[in-house]
């Protein structure tokens, strides 16, 4: 049986190791439904982070989002991170010096394993 004391210490330990910190800014392109939305919302709350929620999810729409608000996390399904990784658009946002480049710590997929050509270019 697991308490909820338990289930915070996991909470912590699983947001230290996936490289959540207070800074972090989480894309929820999910359902509110699904559990890997509530495991990303967790521990952005834990470390103080902020969340970003897609009302939908369209390959723009993320990229745009992850441009826009600094994306750092984002929890997606494989076809998802597929799309969003084979969207055309630039992914530098226009005020920034040329040295500063866009930075997804972590994408976490659930579900059917990633295409090869999703996992190496996630990589």
């Amino acid at each position: 049986m697991h308490t909820h004391a338990c289930r915070m210490h996991w909470a912590y330990d699983a947001a230290i190791a996936l490289r959540y910190r207070s800074g972090c800014r989480t894309l929820c392109s999910l359902g509110l439904f699904s559990n890997i939305s509530w495991v990303t919302m967790l521990f952005t709350i834990l470390v103080g982070g902020t969340i970003v929620l897609l009302r939908s999810f369209s390959p723009r729409a993320g990229s745009r989002s992850s441009r826009e608000k600094r994306i750092t996390h984002g929890a997606f399904v494989p076809v998802q991170l597929e799309r969003l990784l084979a969207d055309p658009q630039p992914r530098r946002i226009p005020h920034r010096q040329p040295r500063d480049v866009d930075v997804l710590w972590l994408a976490a997929g659930g579900g059917v394993s990633a295409a090869s050509c999703v996992s190496s270019a996630a990589i």
